[in-house]
């Protein structure tokens, strides 16, 4: 049985040394590597995040406060553009006074119809300023836009402002007009076809009713409050209901004394004719004040100070808008930096293993 010497037993733990722990060394050295590495990443990356963090806030919210804002300012030029439509409309139709008869009952429902344009208008301009509101609330602003988000902020609510006052009056002109009814619509005092016939009593029946609706309005519309804006109107539209009451009084007057079979019927008619005429030209004064009154209120000239107004706040809104888009270009600048960095492999050992023999 050979046994081992002392001087073998010493070679021989030496021989296993050398074969086993460079092993454990290299893997140890490995995972240090990798540690360090993982380390040294992450450290950059959070770093360049944090720089970069305030940009991207930055343009989230310049992204939204951009788009938020011209979606508002399209609602308000929607609108302001039936203003103008709804403007011209009544002026052509009004222009026509005593020989619009036959357009009486279409020119008042067409002038309902823009009226009715225009609040509907009223409704998405305020839906639309008031979902804009709603997302500036959610929004981070970043210190560098605070002056612009505010300005945003001064304009919403003059807008919000104006609407609902507009909203009020267009509702109360509504409402007038409704009152006044189709054949009151325009301010005249005769239907020609009428006299045309030199039927007594035809005419005599047309001023009846007339006088009848004339006393109606008046009834509705004193009941009907209405904000400064719509006095002038209103007063000019009591003015012609009178006037019609009046004439219609009048003419029945002179008419009453005979009947279609009484010889003295025609020279009656024509001096009611003549009371007409003598209205006529009261009657022309009041209706380029009416035609005047009703195109200031269906178009945007009585309006003129709150739209321009309005106007000046979105050119200096505008104004920070361009300043913020400079802005921007920076941060887009700084975030692909960032990237780039944050995409740089580590390559590299910084510790070399022990070599087995």
């Amino acid at each position: 049985m050979s046994t081992l010497s002392y001087r073998e037993y010493l070679d021989f733990v030496e021989k296993y040394n050398k074969n086993s722990i460079p092993f454990v060394k290299v893997i140890s050295s490995l995972l240090v590597v990798a540690l360090v590495a993982f380390v040294f990443s992450t450290s950059i990356s959070n770093y360049n995040n944090k720089k970069i963090e305030p940009a991207v806030l930055q343009s989230k919210y310049f992204e939204n406060v951009n788009a938020g804002y011209f979606k508002s300012k399209q609602a308000m030029a929607d609108l302001f553009d039936s203003f103008q439509i709804a403007g011209v409309k009544t002026e052509k139709l009004d222009s026509l006074k005593e020989s619009s008869q036959s357009v009486q009952a279409p020119g008042f429902f067409l002038t309902l119809g823009e009226t009715q344009k225009v609040l509907s208008q009223i409704k998405l301009a305020e839906e639309s300023i008031l979902t804009e509101r709603e997302e500036l609330k959610k929004q981070v602003v970043p210190q560098v836009y605070e002056t612009l988000n505010n300005q945003v902020v001064e304009y919403l609510n003059q807008s919000e402002t104006f609407l609902t006052s507009l909203q009020s009056t267009q509702e109360q002109l509504k409402d007038l007009t409704l009152a006044a009814g189709p054949n009151l619509y325009l301010p005249t005092l005769s239907d020609e076809t009428i006299w045309q016939t030199q039927d007594l009593e035809k005419i005599k029946a047309y001023y009846e009713n007339q006088k009848k609706e004339a006393e109606a309005a008046t009834l509705s519309y004193t009941k009907i409050q209405t904000k400064d804006q719509l006095k002038t109107y209103k007063d000019h539209e009591l003015t012609y209901f009178q006037l019609v009451i009046n004439v219609s009084d009048n003419i029945i007057k002179v008419l009453g004394k005979t009947t279609n079979e009484d010889p003295q019927s025609a020279t009656n008619i024509e001096e009611a004719y003549q009371v007409l005429v003598g209205a006529k030209r009261e009657n022309e004064q009041l209706a380029q004040q009416l035609l005047d009154a009703r195109v200031n209120l269906t178009s945007s000239q009585v309006y003129f100070e709150n739209i321009s107004s309005l106007k000046n706040r979105q050119r200096v809104i505008e104004s920070g808008l361009v300043e913020g888009n400079k802005v921007q270009l920076k941060n887009v600048t700084k975030v692909t930096q960032s990237n780039l960095l944050n995409k740089i492999p580590i390559v590299g050992n910084y510790f070399t293993p022990l070599q087995s023999n």
